[in-house]
């Protein structure tokens, strides 16, 4: 268990009212409890066959167009979108085609909420609109 979860646990506890004997038993129970948290999650994954390590860091290895796709693609709102991502001028620019003026708002959210970006652009249209 990381070291600042523990410090806020401690201090939660004193501040509640508990002894330093009560703080290091509900110490010991979070550690357990986060040590199998973690070893469950390690077995789940390898069990579907996945290396969560891995994942995390080719998330971190991805280019912002790269993330801002990787947040469309798996979007269920935007399921049947066509949209492409491009950087231009630094501003995230999404371009293609989309079912609804639903679609493209939540199009921009998400592309606006992706670590890194600092401007969008959208010149997405609507299927079926000239």
């Amino acid at each position: 268990m990381s070291s600042r979860l523990k410090l806020g646990l401690c201090i939660l506890a004193l501040a509640a009212g508990c002894s330093d004997k009560d703080v290091r038993k509900i110490e010991k129970v979070t550690g357990k409890a986060w040590n199998k948290a973690e070893k469950a999650g390690q077995q789940l994954g390898a069990e579907l066959g996945l290396d969560l390590e891995r994942a995390a860091s080719r998330w971190e290895d991805l280019t912002l167009p790269g993330r801002v796709e990787q947040r469309l693609r798996w979007d269920q709102l935007l399921r049947g979108a066509d949209i492409k991502v491009q950087i231009e001028q630094d501003q995230v620019v999404l371009s293609g085609t989309i079912a609804s003026e639903t679609q493209r708002r939540r199009a921009v959210e998400l592309a606006e909420s992706t670590d890194g970006v600092q401007n969008v652009r959208e010149a997405l249209q609507i299927k079926g609109d000239k």
